[in-house]
């Protein structure tokens, strides 16, 4: 079996272990189904490596997430009866009228609590803080399993605190300043709705968003819009190629440079799982062309998931945002080049129109089950209404980085860029105000075996039109031209 096969199985059978420990598989069964596999090994007289090699990261995974979880709840547990704490903030603190909250890493015991104040006085990364007061375990919702996948054991609710020094990093100390810089210049030169707006789809960030918003952004089916993707880290790499295309003489040297810019950003934002995956994903597809190697859609996924498993076995099973990613992403590379087949799709249409429906299409049919699942919400007219939006998604993204980066140079230069930008700004936000009132409901109670039967007759359908995709010239690494099925990456 040649390597990169090798390591798609074996990737995939460690997250797979990893899954099967967030759903309830001790490393006891884990083990029992390596010894199941050595056995039919034996039994079956194959020398197949990659069965073992598959089981035995299997169990490493299963085994992975198990010590994972036994120390969070340790360090939950040691939370239960104390009540004076010291720690240092690790995040940058939210913000909200009457609020803020941060993250603080405990010293002793060794845990990371949320905590919730008032908001003065103001807190800051790297603050050093002593805090007295009760600490609430997480609950047994769906929150609680967002604070075990965050890795937070608890909750001070406006306990007494007090500020004894800092010690931020300088890098994320500078990189949470240029955040804020961006939300304040945002801020100063567009209306609240606008700013909101403009830091959901530039940093990711929905503190300033009303909740009859949120709520408009859900049920239109856009909330994705604010969240860091593919899209958001495709337009990045094409501004940050077009920034240093100084150095187009020299190829490896803009390639470090626009890949630098990425992992500051993703960092800025606050490795969100999708900006990460999404990130991970073009800085691979840049390597292939360096090392002129093909590039495997399918390996990226698999590799990106792999990190982040590794950093957080949790994610699978508990990061919602992480299911919604790889589903996404997962529909586009496979499901939308088969619907390109459709005759309706041969061409590309005024602003490429119906190349933005299939990728829309595909994405929305990749995240069904899970978007009914989680939030009740699907809309049939998701579809018109991403596609009115993510025409304008490029040249908004670009003209508000464009406005904030200009502020540094001169003001009424960037008041003068804020035009065209709150133009687009605007005219997003009334789709997604109209569509959140004209919406066609679609929520059928799937179920477990239903969302198993989507996804088994849509893998069915990807594979039986495979064979019908065409083939595209790519090169080797020694640069000898070779075929390979068409993938949207």
């Amino acid at each position: 079996m040649r390597a990169h096969d090798a390591f798609f199985f074996s990737a995939s059978g460690f997250i797979a272990g990893a899954i099967a420990g967030g759903l309830g598989l001790p490393p006891f069964g884990a083990l029992i189904a390596l010894i199941l596999a050595v056995l039919a090994m034996l039994f079956f007289k194959t020398r197949s490596v990659i069965i073992l090699a598959v089981s035995i990261l299997f169990t490493a995974g299963n085994v992975y997430y198990t010590v994972d979880d036994y120390r969070y709840h340790a360090a939950r547990n040691a939370l239960a009866n104390a009540s004076s704490f010291e720690g240092s903030i690790v995040d940058d603190p939210r913000r909200g009228t009457d609020y803020q909250t941060a993250k603080v890493r405990l010293t002793m015991p060794p845990a990371a609590i949320f905590l919730r104040l008032d908001p003065y006085p103001e807190l800051f990364y790297g603050d050093i803080v002593h805090i007295s007061g009760d600490i609430v375990l997480p609950p047994s919702d769906s929150y609680g399993d967002f604070m075990a996948k965050e890795h937070v054991h608890g909750t001070a609710f406006y306990p007494e605190i007090e500020i004894a020094g800092n010690n931020a990093s300088f890098l994320f100390k500078t990189l949470f300043g240029v955040r804020h810089y961006i939300k304040d210049t945002v801020g100063r030169l567009f209306t609240e709705r606008e700013a909101a707006f403009l830091s959901g789809v530039l940093l990711g960030d929905r503190d300033l968003f009303t909740p009859e918003f949120l709520k408009k952004l859900s049920v239109s089916g856009t909330m994705h819009l604010t969240a860091l993707s593919g899209l958001h880290m495709s337009i990045l790499v094409f501004l940050a190629l077009a920034v240093f295309s100084v150095f187009r003489n020299n190829k490896r040297l803009r390639f470090i440079a626009v890949f630098s810019i990425i992992a500051l950003f993703v960092a800025m934002t606050g490795f969100k799982v999708s900006a990460v995956r999404a990130s991970f994903m073009a800085f691979l597809v840049g390597l292939a062309g360096e090392s002129g190697r093909v590039y495997s859609p399918r390996n990226a996924i698999i590799f990106s998931a792999f990190v982040i498993t590794m950093w957080n076995p949790k994610s699978p099973v508990l990061d919602l945002g992480f299911q919604l990613s790889f589903a996404a992403v997962l529909s586009i590379i496979y499901f939308a080049p088969v619907l390109k087949l459709i005759p309706f799709f041969h061409t590309s249409g005024f602003l490429a129109w119906r190349d933005v429906l299939v990728i829309t299409m595909a994405a929305q049919i990749g995240v069904l089950p899970i978007t009914i699942a989680h939030f009740a919400n699907f809309s049939l007219t998701a579809l018109p209404a991403n596609v009115a939006i993510l025409v304008v998604m490029p040249p908004l993204m670009a003209l508000g980085l464009l406005t904030v980066a200009a502020s540094v140079l001169s003001m009424p230069l960037a008041s003068l860029l804020s035009i065209p930008t709150a133009f687009l700004a605007d005219y997003a936000i009334q789709i997604v105000e109209t569509f959140s009132s004209v919406r066609i409901m679609f929520n059928p109670e799937l179920g477990v075996t239903g969302a198993v039967l989507y996804y088994a007759v849509l893998i069915w359908i990807c594979w039986r039109y495979s064979s019908h995709l065409p083939l595209s010239p790519v090169k080797t690494k020694d640069n000898k031209p070779t075929l390979q099925r068409h993938e949207i990456s």
